[in-house]
């Protein structure tokens, strides 16, 4: 539920200031990076511990890219989409699209993680930590999700819009199981990109 709350608080935001916001967030989390890489006196050893608790076995060196393409992927359907701050909503703000980097990497992402952790028994394939179990938590935790922020009334759907949203969640989740590399930059836009065709 935190991430739900998250979401609300984060788009409500976004409706009020300007769209250059998310990019100063990134050009903050470049100046923390690039403190953290020169070992600035007074913050490196806190950006250390906090970078630390993000950093996975894809991360090799002083430089650790992976909080970076978490930021940039729950970001990019906002950076992509047409005037989301438009407060005329001239462009059809559609939340749900905007919600796309939060949807796949927050709730489908960490939902196929966890589950394929604790309860993943069956692999994809022979030569992947992988589970079909942790792609089917991913599915039904994103339709959860969306149903949760339907009800609320967060996003409004149409027939055709749940199905393109089912559509996006299950290409989402087979996408994710078979990515070995990097996958916070491909899952947003993937989801992002089925659910503008529904627009």
């Amino acid at each position: 539920m935190p991430i739900l709350l998250y979401d609300r608080i984060y788009f409500t935001m976004l409706r009020a200031i300007p769209k250059s916001f998310t990019y100063g967030e990134a050009c903050i989390v470049a100046q923390g990076f690039t403190a953290r890489l020169i070992q600035l006196t007074p913050v490196a050893k806190a950006l250390n511990v906090a970078v630390n608790l993000f950093v996975d076995e894809k991360d090799a060196g002083a430089i650790a890219l992976t909080p970076v393409y978490l930021l940039v992927g729950c970001s990019l359907p906002l950076w992509l989409h047409p005037s989301p701050c438009d407060l005329t909503n001239s462009s059809g703000l559609q939340m749900l699209t905007l919600s796309a980097g939060v949807l796949s990497i927050g709730v489908g992402d960490t939902a196929a993680s966890v589950a394929g952790y604790y309860i993943g028994k069956h692999k994809w394939h022979a030569g992947t930590s992988k589970s079909v179990e942790g792609t089917i938590a991913s599915v039904l935790l994103q339709a959860l999700a969306v149903g949760v922020l339907y009800h609320i009334g967060v996003i409004h759907l149409t027939v055709s819009r749940a199905a393109y949203a089912g559509i996006a969640i299950i290409v989402n989740a087979l996408v994710e199981s078979r990515t070995d590399q990097i996958d916070n930059l491909v899952l947003p836009l993937v989801t992002y990109l089925i659910l503008v065709c529904s627009s």
